[in-house]
């Protein structure tokens, strides 16, 4: 499948002053530089050419009164979602209110709030929900995001499918957006409709890399462990208890294909439920997908799904071979 969309280059650098050292909480208040935890982000911090270290500005509150406070979007996880308009320019965005005793006291919390930042703002590309700014009080930490009508999921609640042309322009920019991740050793392991955002102009937002990993892109080896994620989009080498590690580009496509099949079709491709039966898991297992009849007619699209639902990982289909797909 040809790719609609062109990607983005390169992202933001703040460089990295080798003589002083900035506290992430020292940062925080005083509005300078948020360092985050080393330990977290130190595989994916540097830029492939330059090898400069990132560093995230954190402005001071009272910048942010060049914004108009709008309604309250959501409230995820983390804290409330609200829309900001910027006066000057009347540009839309999602400011994410995030309470800092929170990442005080949660050592999880902060650190998926570090693997979120660390992509979300240093990496750029269309289809990748990007953070532009981050503010700060004593009590919170306010980041600005691209604005979105909303989730994949909510879409797909709604209408049940989408139309055969709408469901593979946005496979197709998923697909951008993927392979970008995986061209910086993102893999982001939790692709589903509720982690997919549509703005108004229709373009797709990859978003929430709380359970991402980071692998090797000097080396191509794309190896992950575990079984993060949503069970539903899960491929089959994750509920093989003889299968130890994965490759974890083919874990991304084949939750993509599963998000292809249901706005599709408006069902999942395995699974009857939102509650997994071993009978489930048997089927994913060993049997072969079976296709309602308005996808069998479309003879290339059938190709491209049996290419990503490949059992076995080793011969499931790449992301060039996707975006090369006719």
């Amino acid at each position: 499948m040809e790719s609609i969309r062109s990607n983005e280059k390169s992202s933001n650098k703040f460089e990295d002053s080798s003589n002083t050292e900035v506290t992430e909480s020292s940062a925080i208040e005083k509005g300078e530089y948020l360092d985050l935890d080393a330990s977290t982000i130190d595989q994916f911090v540097f830029d492939n050419e330059n090898e400069e270290l990132y560093r995230i500005k954190v402005h001071k509150y009272r910048e942010i009164k060049k914004y108009i406070k709008g309604e309250i979007l959501g409230r995820g996880k983390f804290g409330v979602v609200r829309e900001f308009i910027e006066k000057k320019t009347l540009k839309r965005f999602a400011g994410k209110i995030v309470r800092k005793n929170l990442l005080r006291k949660d050592p999880h919390v902060r650190f998926q709030i570090n693997k979120e930042l660390s992509i979300t703002y240093h990496f750029n590309h269309q289809n990748v929900l990007k953070v532009y700014d981050l503010y700060a009080t004593n009590t919170k930490i306010y980041l600005f995001m691209e604005f979105c009508y909303g989730e994949l999921g909510e879409f797909l609640q709604v209408y049940q499918r989408l139309p055969k042309t709408q469901s593979k322009d946005y496979f197709a920019q998923i697909i951008d957006g993927l392979g970008y991740l995986h061209s910086h050793g993102i893999i982001h392991r939790d692709i589903k409709p509720e982690n997919i955002l549509i703005t108004p102009d229709n373009v797709i937002k990859l978003a929430d890399f709380g359970v991402c990993q980071v692998v090797s892109y000097f080396t191509l080896d794309d190896t992950v462990f575990g079984t993060d994620g949503t069970p539903l989009y899960h491929p089959p080498e994750l509920f093989d208890p003889k299968i130890l590690d994965y490759s974890g580009s083919k874990i991304d496509i084949w939750s993509a294909g599963v998000v292809l099949y249901r706005m599709l079709t408006g069902v999942l491709p395995f699974f009857n439920s939102s509650s997994l039966k071993q009978t489930d898991i048997d089927e994913i297992l060993n049997k072969n997908i079976q296709y309602p009849f308005e996808i069998k007619q479309d003879v290339l699209l059938v190709d491209l799904l049996n290419g990503i639902f490949k059992k076995n990982f080793h011969k499931r289909i790449t992301i060039l071979e996707i975006k090369n797909h006719p």
